[in-house]
């Protein structure tokens, strides 16, 4: 007779009941197991069982600690739990410092591998995933370590690796990534993530080095001002580290961080790029007194366009900041340029101002950005036959010049 132990469909997994012990409190889950005994005939090709056996297993997941028991539960099943892992890593900096977390690990593998008298197979996993939990650390988020000029946290991960892990590539990977921010540190000229829209600041034109000839704002193509604002963008948004996005970390983004500026950088660079857009917007309109209404209209008719390209090119970020420039009370209060702007041009702006409402917490933008997330193609509907007439073309002409990636 022999056990099958692969488990069958009806095997499930439910909630029991929540634990506590001093420091940590667990959820505990009850999954029933079933294991199909085998017949003699089921050796010779039968599809015939003797009878089923079944047991209930209990595990058990953390679901609130100190800071001990949590970093502990990394490692104290003996393999790692890579979504825990991934997890407590993208979170731990709401309440704790990486070189917190850091000295709890170190310690730990110092008094495990120290204690010889109980020396057994878990001990040896626990030394194991200690190590790749570090390693998958710095290379998953290696912001943590960059900490200019001294690096105070790779540099205790290095002597602890020489010390007790010589064997291990931890060293070697500890000082390559220590090689590679100073490299890329002492190329930056200026550590600080910030980009200035200088489309139209004191003068009113560009200089355009080919020709040495000023261009009036309304003669730039919409097309090469959506592209220059989305490389921005893009940069931006590249070097956003995820972490600086919760809700805790970013609470303390006014608290300076030594030399390295403010908590939340990063993402305050992109904030930053998107008020100076939106800021730029109501400049161009309002800030010469002296425009009549029709080159206002003109104007305000230049943003909706250079939105709408946004919109093609899937560039959120700067279309919300376009349309809440037009949206400021001190630019939609202009009646008499509203009223004059082509009937057309007012329908673009309504649809894209529709993108970004505030009704149902802004739903249709979140549904959108779901939607596009990785269509090759955004998806540029609209009620107006115009513009689904011009629409269709523009996606024709992507098609054939394998433009839009």
């Amino acid at each position: 007779m022999e056990l099958n132990r692969q488990e069958s469909q009806d095997d499930v997994t439910r909630f029991w009941r929540e634990e506590r012990e001093e420091g940590a409190i667990y959820l505990a889950y009850l999954k029933k197991v079933t294991y199909h005994t085998l017949s003699e005939n089921e050796h010779k090709g039968s599809n015939e069982f003797s009878h089923l056996m079944w047991e209930t297993q209990k595990f058990r997941v953390i679901k609130a600690g100190t800071l001990e028991k949590l970093v502990e539960y990394l490692y104290i099943k003996g393999e790692m739990d890579s979504t825990y892992t991934n997890v407590f890593l993208a979170t731990y900096r709401t309440f704790s410092t990486t070189e917190e977390v850091i000295d709890i690990l170190v310690e730990r593998y110092i008094n495990i591998k120290a204690n010889k008298e109980t020396k057994n197979e878990l001990q040896d996993i626990q030394l194991k995933t200690i190590k790749s939990v570090l390693s998958v650390w710095i290379d998953t988020y290696p912001e943590d370590f960059r900490d200019p000029p001294t690096y105070p946290c790779l540099n205790k991960l290095e002597k602890f690796a020489r010390q007790h892990i010589p064997e291990s590539d931890l060293c070697i990977r500890v000082k390559h990534k220590i090689d590679k921010f100073k490299k890329e540190d002492n190329n930056k000229s200026d550590s600080s993530i910030e980009f200035h829209f200088n489309l139209v600041e004191e003068v009113d034109h560009l200089i355009v080095a080919e020709y040495h000839k000023p261009l009036n704002f309304c003669d730039i193509p919409n097309q090469t001002v959506a592209e220059q604002l989305t490389f921005r963008d893009a940069e931006l948004f590249k070097r956003v580290v995820p972490h600086q996005c919760l809700g805790a970390v970013w609470a303390r983004r006014a608290r300076k961080q030594g030399k390295g500026g403010t908590v939340a950088g990063s993402v305050l660079a992109t904030i930053d790029q998107f008020n100076r857009v939106s800021l730029r917007v109501i400049a161009t309109i309002l800030k010469n007194a002296d425009l009549k209404t029709s080159q206002r209209v003109k104007i305000l008719q230049k943003w909706i366009e250079i939105a709408q390209e946004m919109r093609h090119l899937k560039n959120f970020s700067s279309l919300k900041a376009i349309i809440s420039g037009l949206q400021t009370n001190s630019v939609y209060r202009l009646r008499k340029t509203w009223g004059a702007l082509p009937k057309e041009s007012l329908a673009v702006f309504e649809e894209l101002s529709e993108i970004f409402s505030n009704e149902n917490n802004q739903l249709a933008s979140r549904n959108l950005l779901m939607k596009e997330a990785t269509a090759k193609f955004p998806d540029v509907d609209s009620a107006n036959k115009t513009l689904q007439r011009r629409n269709r073309m523009k996606r024709q002409s992507w098609i054939d010049n394998v433009s839009m990636q």
